[in-house]
């Protein structure tokens, strides 16, 4: 006989719930920035550290091969920037390193270049002082030498006067041009005078020209009671710069304001001949003001010649 089957009877125990139905899985862990990536992205970005940004992105690059983290694009922009600042820095090393060493050469060209001029004079001293060298003829044909100054800038300011004009050579121990500048105007408005400045060197041959007329009558009436103040350039070219004169060409005459900074400039391009005839004209009219027909205008607000 085969026994009734057993009726169904709900089970005491709570049913399982899935916590998922009816959502959206959710998104899988985030993976982490390879370190190596972040770091060779960070010294990418600074100029010590742009060369070693590339082995270091090369690390990062090896890290994200493993799948657990990521940063592979980051690795690899690290990797380009760091070699394209290396090239820059390493190009702007070199060209300062070169413009360094052909600034360095001029220098001592020009210091080697001063020293062999130094010799040249003191060379010429030495045979004018030797009886020797002159024989009794030739002193007695030679014309009795008129006043006369070095170009050379002394190493403390030097006044000579050379009739009625009172020349001042600066010192290389002056501290400061303008400065010094503003010291000759007073001291030229204290003796009725007034200041020229003018720009030399000693290979100049117009300024030479320029300091062997001044004892000529035509130039001791055109600059009578003028107090020259002669600048070496080879000494104050920096400073001529920052007061607003031009260096080169040269000589340059200029007039000073009260405190020293030039008020109106000209240069020896404004006559021919370095002669008496041509320059005492030009210069006599300048120290007056009435030089106004020019060559060469100035800028406005500068002293620089166009």
């Amino acid at each position: 006989m085969v026994a009734p089957p057993e009726s169904w009877q709900p089970s005491s125990e709570s049913p399982l719930l899935d916590p998922f139905h009816g959502k959206s899985p959710p998104p899988p862990p985030k993976r982490p920035l390879a370190p190596a990536s972040v770091a060779s992205a960070i010294l990418a970005l600074l100029p010590i550290g742009s060369i070693a940004a590339i082995p270091v992105g090369v690390i990062g690059l090896r890290q994200t091969r493993s799948g657990g983290v990521r940063g592979r694009w980051l690795a690899i922009a690290s990797i380009v920037l760091g070699s394209v600042a290396s090239l820059g820095y390493g190009t702007a090393a070199a060209y300062f390193g070169v413009s360094q060493a052909y600034e360095v050469k001029a220098r001592a060209a020009e210091a080697e270049e001063r020293r062999q001029k130094k010799r040249e004079r003191e060379d010429d001293s030495v045979a004018a002082a030797d009886p020797a060298s002159t024989s009794p003829s030739a002193a007695s044909s030679a014309p009795s030498p008129s006043p006369s100054i070095e170009q050379s800038a002394p190493n403390d300011t030097r006044v000579t006067e050379i009739g009625q004009i009172t020349v001042v050579d600066l010192g290389v121990s002056e501290p400061s041009l303008k400065t010094a500048f503003a010291r000759e105007v007073a001291n030229a408005k204290a003796a009725g005078e007034d200041v020229l400045v003018m720009t030399t060197e000693d290979s100049c041959v117009p300024c030479k020209g320029v300091v062997a007329s001044l004892p000529d009558q035509r130039m001791q009436s055109a600059l009578g009671r003028i107090r020259l103040v002669r600048v070496n350039i080879d000494v104050f070219k920096d400073d001529l710069a920052r007061l607003g004169l031009q260096v080169i060409p040269y000589p340059v005459y200029a007039l000073l304001s009260a405190d020293g900074s030039p008020r109106d400039a000209i240069d020896g391009g404004e006559w021919e001949d370095d002669i008496p005839e041509n320059i005492a004209p030009v210069l006599g009219a300048f120290v007056q003001g009435e030089f106004k027909k020019r060559k060469k205008p100035l800028k406005p607000g500068g002293g620089v010649f166009l």
